[in-house]
């Protein structure tokens, strides 16, 4: 199904179907969308203009993986989860939608030209639908999965990176705290699923014993 050999068509193809089901689930509604309770951690959170651009920065640490990733098994235990995360979290953006009220008030503070670009560059994607489970936190957790065992030194690198990132859903005000929750769950589900049909074989392990 996943032909190490056609890697980049495959990657390409699978990368494409996510950003065009993301972009069709959140520009349209099939059920009416609601919106969740905000916990005391959306509340202590404060909203930050300037994390856009990290919220943003998903897109570059997606695109190296294709790249990164060496070996067949890995490949296919990497395009399997991404598509069972990315079907698990349709689903339930048609069936069960929700949304988070872009906040007039928060965005009229942004003074700068700059940051009220980048939320529009945001918005004019991302609107204010698809918010449990976060995409944002289902991409970051898996990628961050698919280097684990096998590439410790970019696993370790990932939970940095994409923890930051994770982060921001909450300080740009797109997100709920309990959509972090859904979009971690989300991808450990997708994961240990793929893990399951392709497993790590010792001799992809890392053998670098400084990372493991």
């Amino acid at each position: 199904m996943f032909s190490y050999r056609y890697k980049y068509p495959i990657a390409l193809v699978v990368y494409t179907a996510g950003v065009l089901g993301y972009w069709v689930t959140n520009q349209f509604q099939v059920f009416e969308p609601t919106t969740m309770p905000l916990t005391w951690v959306d509340q202590a959170v404060p909203f930050w203009p300037a994390s856009v651009l990290v919220y943003l920065a998903i897109i570059p640490v997606i695109l190296p993986v294709p790249f990164i990733i060496d070996n067949e098994n890995m490949f296919k235990r990497a395009m399997l989860a991404t598509v069972l995360m990315s079907t698990f979290s349709f689903l339930i953006y048609v069936f069960v939608p929700t949304h988070y009220p872009i906040r007039q008030d928060l965005l009229e503070q942004i003074q700068s030209p700059f940051w009220r670009w980048g939320y529009e560059t945001m918005y004019a994607f991302d609107s204010s639908a698809n918010c449990f489970p976060s995409f944002h936190v289902s991409v970051a957790t898996t990628l961050t999965f698919i280097y684990f065992k096998e590439k410790m030194k970019l696993f370790r690198w990932h939970v940095v990176i994409c923890s930051v990132i994770i982060f921001t859903t909450l300080t740009t005000k797109q997100h709920y705290f309990w959509d972090i929750v859904g979009g971690v769950l989300v991808a450990l589900m997708a994961y240990v699923i793929a893990y399951e049909q392709y497993p790590v074989k010792k001799k992809n392990l890392d053998k670098d014993k400084n990372c493991s």
